[in-house]
């Protein structure tokens, strides 16, 4: 039990354990669910049924509440992936005796394949859980709704008149019973119908479904009609899509249908996916807490690192003080002759390494694009060529699916871009994980001398080592991102979704109460499955995408203080990071003089430790005391 008892003083283990409990919270949430919805028809339960409008405000709170269980699973196994990818300084040694080196203080794929391999999977299996748990739980819930199965029939306006029409025409031939066709007769010869133009008549009736209307005439110019059917002034005909080129119509006259109702659905198949991806990500965490400080040290933050190279300087990066990790990619390690530092302004920018920010460009490249080309297709469909409202869309506006598609397929393929969505906050993270660590790196070389932050518990910090909850990135930023994603998830969940309609028989007589249609096919009465897009949903997020490449891009303008000095003033920051996190480039830094003891126990500046006199280089490490600027123009190792 003595890994459960360590958490209890702070550090990555306090962090790790909240984790556990925000996860177990979670999912004793979603078996209460589970158990909802294995009650109900097919694995499907109906958590409200009602008017569309309440559903789709029931609809709206569910999905809220998914997305903030969503983005704290993602967040949280971001955080013990971090912490998992972090090497121990066992492995660190291991690989810079090769020549290579690791990542430090930030999220690292790089690392996976130089670390202990038992941690490596448990790694990727957590982070795989959580993205892929992103995907099932904006799938699990769903609404579906009802539409009329409406009556269409052309007509002449001999009929308004009260023509009589043949007994021989039957419901399955016209679409209309008898006693329907003299009541809606009876209604257009008292003038209760409403009336509507050609073309928006056409235009309501040649959409995938129709909710206003339950029976609808079609006046027809002509006298004589060539269409089957036809007697007294009557020709029937069920509309499946209306041509131009048809019999001239003059007007339609049609009979307002009851308000259609709507129910939010949960699928207990997908919920119990979700339910067994939580326990796999509970299981895999709670292991970190199992195991022992003795044995599993990761150097998790840019302290944990100087402080073991400080109490145990790395012999494989001396007398290389300047060591930049370009120097490693071009083989100049290890340094042969004393460096001559370069002054120049460093943003934040430069810490991140190009292969890093060209993932993050084509993550959020290929979301943008699919967004505006949704938008574009949604804006195209529509015959006024305006935006659908946010979390709705219209009939028109439909990527149709096959017919005997369930509508919790529908779903799952609508959630689909919600696996961008994670890989995009993954990579934002990092990047500005990247972003402070060099930051965080760079406040040394400017004073007063500062303690060192690390990771382990404050019962096993030393000296003034100040013991952290978060990693690298600051908690206040690292809340914001997750509540920008999270209502990212929640504007994508609104904008793309499936549509599923039930038609249902609306009698044309006032006191016939509607009943479900049964044509023989569809799914449990479904004949409309699609996927559905809201224009101004998908503005929204196009716009926020926009937002956070502005964000990120005006956050990399920040300039690192300056702590170099040139000419007697003070510019550039040798302490920077310039392509991100590098192992070896710290180990560097972390060679004090003989004399300077103990130093990861107290609080420490960076900087000149020792001038070198005529020839001889001078040296930069880490000091108790009050180091030198370093100066252009000398030469240092």
């Amino acid at each position: 039990m003595g890994g459960w008892r360590a958490w209890r003083g702070g550090g990555w283990r306090a962090g790790v354990a909240m984790i556990v409990l925000a996860t177990l919270v979670i999912l004793i949430t979603g078996f209460v669910c589970l158990i909802v919805a294995i009650s109900g028809v097919n694995g499907e339960s109906a958590v409200f049924e009602g008017s569309c409008g309440s559903a789709a405000a029931v609809d709206w709170g569910l999905h809220a509440v998914v997305n903030v269980f969503v983005v704290v699973l993602v967040g949280g196994a971001n955080y013990a992936f971090q912490v998992l990818s972090s090497p121990t300084r066992e492995e660190v040694e291991a690989v810079h005796q090769r020549g290579g080196w690791l990542d430090i203080g930030i999220p690292s794929l790089r690392n996976l394949r130089r670390i202990e391999g038992g941690r490596a999977l448990l790694a990727v299996v957590l982070l795989a859980t959580a993205v892929f748990t992103q995907i099932m739980y904006n799938a699990v819930i769903f609404v579906s709704q009802t539409a009329p199965d409406y009556k269409a029939a052309i007509v002449n306006e001999a009929f308004l008149r009260g023509a009589a029409f043949s007994n021989d025409i039957s419901n399955d031939s016209t679409g209309f019973s008898r006693p329907d066709l003299l009541s809606i007769q009876q209604r257009a010869v008292r003038g209760e119908l409403v009336r509507l133009p050609t073309l928006a008549c056409i235009d309501q009736l040649s959409a995938a479904f129709e909710t206003e209307y339950s029976a609808v005439l079609l006046i027809s110019n002509l006298d004589t009609l060539s269409l089957p059917q036809k007697s007294g002034g009557i020709v029937t005909n069920l509309i499946n899509g209306l041509a131009p080129e048809g019999p001239s119509i003059l007007y339609c006259l049609a009979q307002p249908a009851p308000a259609p109702t709507c129910e939010v659905n949960l699928n207990a198949p997908l919920l119990g996916t979700v339910a067994l991806l939580n326990s796999i990500a509970l299981v895999a965490t709670a292991a970190l807490l199992f195991k022992r400080p003795s044995s599993f040290r990761p150097l998790a933050t840019l302290g944990d690192a100087i402080a073991s190279f400080l109490e145990d300087p790395d012999p494989t990066t001396q007398g290389a003080c300047l060591l930049s990790k370009t120097d490693i990619w071009r083989g100049r390690w290890p340094l042969e002759a004393a460096k001559y530092w370069v002054p120049q302004t460093h943003y934040w920018f430069r810490s991140v390494s190009l292969p890093r920010w060209i993932g993050t460009f084509l993550l959020w490249a290929l979301s943008t694009s699919l967004t505006a080309a949704g938008l574009g297709y949604s804006t195209s469909l529509s015959r006024s060529n305006q935006l659908t409202p946010f979390g709705t869309t219209s009939a028109h506006a439909l990527l149709p699916l096959p017919r005997n598609t369930p509508p919790a397929a529908a779903a799952l393929l609508a959630s689909l871009p919600q696996l961008l969505l994670a890989l995009l906050y993954l990579a934002t993270n990092a990047l500005l994980t990247t972003y402070h660590l060099s930051h965080e790196s760079s406040l040394f070389a400017t004073g007063p001398a500062r303690p060192l932050r690390v990771s382990s518990s404050a019962a096993r910090a030393v000296g003034v080592q100040h013991s952290s909850l978060h990693l690298t990135l600051p908690r206040a930023l690292s809340g914001l991102l997750m509540a920008f994603f999270a209502g990212l998830a929640f504007v994508l969940r609104q904008s793309c979704f499936a549509v599923a309609v039930r038609l249902v028989d609306v009698p044309v007589s006032r006191n016939a109460l509607p009943v479900d249609s049964d044509d023989g096919d569809g799914v449990g009465g479904l004949v409309v499955v699609a996927l559905g897009l809201s224009g101004v949903g998908l503005l929204v997020l196009l716009a926020a995408l926009v937002v956070l490449a502005l964000g990120v891009l005006g956050l990399g303008l920040r300039r690192a203080p300056p702590a170099g000095l040139v000419n007697g003033e003070m510019l550039g920051n040798p302490m920077v990071l310039p392509a991100g996190s590098c192992s070896a480039v710290i180990s560097a830094r972390c060679h004090p003089l003989a004399r300077e003891k103990g130093l990861e126990r107290k609080p420490v500046m960076w900087g000149v430790v020792r001038e070198g006199s005529g020839f001889d280089a001078s040296h930069c490490a880490f000091t108790a005391g009050r180091a030198g600027a370093v100066g252009a123009g000398r030469n240092y190792a």
